[in-house]
């Protein structure tokens, strides 16, 4: 006798791979299911240190900061004054210019500070952060200690390192964050 069958209705595309992975278990091919386990791990730990890297940028930054705009409070404050005209007449002429330096040598070290390199470690940061404030404590030695040129009948001052100090130091930083910028960090990959 004949008995004609029903048509069995597809499996859903889910439930074939679900078949298929069931066996591989069976079989003991599970290697693939714990190399990626293992390599989701490496990753998380890897972000997280990238992270704590991050955060540390952003600390290294921000004392960076800080100590360019310390030098310029202390030079604007204690720097020699230009003295003029026959009436002797004190101008702050470093608190009127060195603001603007400043601002030039934030710019730089933020624009370095800005660089997406996961491998250029702590201690290029530190280090950075080192020269900066090193020498922007220069800048305010110079400018608050250095003598200042006397000259004609009227016995007019002029504070010329106040002057030329933060424009060296806007030098130096523009040198040291271009070298900073332009560092390969770690491994270059070719």
């Amino acid at each position: 006798m004949l008995r004609a069958e029903r048509p069995q209705p597809a499996q859903p595309a889910s439930a074939t791979i679900d078949a298929y992975t069931d066996a591989l278990k069976h079989w003991g091919c599970v290697m693939s299911i714990d190399l990626d386990t293992e390599i989701r791990h490496v990753e998380a730990a890897g972000s997280r240190s990238q992270r704590a890297a991050e955060g540390s940028r952003y600390l290294f930054a921000a004392v960076a900061v800080c100590s360019i705009w310390l030098a310029l409070a202390a030079a604007s404050i204690w720097s020699p004054e230009l003295v003029s005209g026959t009436d002797q007449t004190y101008v702050p002429i470093a608190a009127f210019t060195d603001w603007f330096y400043a601002v030039i040598a934030t710019g730089l070290v933020l624009m370095a500070f800005s660089r997406r390199t996961p491998d250029l470690g702590r201690s290029s940061w530190g280090a950075f952060t080192f020269a900066i404030s090193a020498i922007w404590l220069v800048v305010a030695i110079i400018s608050i200690w250095t003598p200042e040129l006397v000259s004609g009948t009227d016995r007019t001052h002029v504070p010329i390192a106040a002057l030329v100090s933060p424009i060296a130091g806007v030098l130096a930083t523009a040198f040291a964050s271009v070298f900073v910028a332009g560092s390969a960090g770690g491994e270059v990959k070719e």
